[in-house]
């Protein structure tokens, strides 16, 4: 029998089949590079909202804080917060407090100052009896939280309505504190919640737009009628 050799040349043309290679897992930098903005969107950190579940479930209400505790107060407070202040219980017998005392008003730590924590870096707003209506004043804390009551943050009402946004609060006191605002406030209670979560300026525009419009729809359709009804008892008093 013949045998056959394979030169080395002719060897070294077979060559054996090559594995196909499995394509490998997208990772994140090509994503980015092959689809650019919809995919930073995509990957990028969740920004917990004002007003969110996530941001109001632990500071939804705190305990009562006495006048030693205030800067456990400050570390925990945020712009648009709600403070409750009540007159402590028991009184000390030489107070000047009345046993009454009990009101409500809204926290704006000063711009760009939130993070210093310093009491003095806080505008309480609420409202006072002056004339026939309340108005609305600007004080401090310190002046807000007298001495011998307790003080709280109560934003207890955010389990049912979306609290405003900072802007939006600021807009409302800004408006709310022009002598030419005129709103006839119950009491404190109703105004902290017109701040925190009342109809927005962008809001009341918007709905006295869509008045006009209505109005205006209302009114032509009634001019339409009288026209009508006088072409028509001129036509009866032709015939």
């Amino acid at each position: 029998m013949e045998a056959r050799f394979v030169t080395c040349r002719s060897f070294q043309q077979i060559k054996p089949p090559e594995k196909s290679l499995a394509p490998s897992p997208p990772t994140v930098k090509g994503l980015l590079s092959r689809f650019g903005s919809q995919a930073q969107a995509l990957f990028a950190p969740k920004k917990p909202r004002f007003g969110s579940s996530v941001a109001i479930h632990k500071l939804r209400e705190t305990k009562w804080f006495k006048h030693d505790e205030q800067n456990i107060l400050c570390a925990v407070l945020e712009t648009g917060f709600i403070l409750e202040v009540r007159a402590a219980d028991p009184l000390p017998p030489d107070s000047v407090l009345s046993p009454d005392y009990h009101m409500y008003a809204v926290a704006m730590w000063k711009k760009g100052k939130e993070k210093t924590k310093n009491p003095e870096q806080i505008d309480v707003y609420t409202v006072q009896q002056k004339g026939v209506r309340k108005r609305v004043v600007k004080t401090t804390l310190g002046a807000f939280w007298k001495k011998d009551s307790v003080i709280r943050i109560n934003n207890v009402d955010d389990k049912q309505e979306t609290p405003n946004s900072e802007k939006d609060i600021r807009a409302k006191l800004d408006m709310a504190t022009k002598s030419r605002f005129e709103r006839n406030w119950h009491n404190t209670l109703h105004f902290v919640h017109w701040c925190r979560y009342g109809e927005t300026p962008q809001e009341a525009r918007m709905r006295q737009i869509s008045e006009s419009f209505k109005w205006g729809n209302v009114g032509m359709n009634m001019g339409v009628m009288l026209v009508s009804q006088n072409y028509a008892r001129e036509k009866a008093k032709s015939v």
